[in-house]
């Protein structure tokens, strides 16, 4: 509880991941990952928070309309728990369906 999380994501995988502090992060580190940083909170509401007294929290996604062209892709998300980086979450798996 009341620790800040970060959520992000990949499109190229989940192996071999990236380790940030002493956590192993489930997926690896591309150019979609350097995006969920750069717009947190944006089209991923509360992607970066803090957890509530019971230690968990949510997540949306936040689609615009005239993003078809993403149709079919297949994403991995994982959150790390930051102030110290020593936690990170199992992958969770996102294919975008038109």
């Amino acid at each position: 509880p009341g620790r800040t999380y970060f959520l992000n994501g990949s499109d190229t995988g989940t192996t071999p991941g990236f380790n940030i502090g002493t956590a192993s992060v489930p997926h690896n580190f591309d150019p979609y990952t350097d995006f969920t940083i750069a717009f947190a909170n944006t089209f991923i509401a509360n992607s970066l928070g803090t957890l509530d007294g019971s230690g968990q929290a949510s997540a949306s996604f936040n689609m615009p309309a005239g993003f078809g062209e993403f149709a079919g892709l297949l994403f991995h998300h994982a959150y790390v728990l930051t102030s110290p980086f020593d936690f990170a979450s199992n992958p969770v798996s996102l294919e975008l369906v038109p």
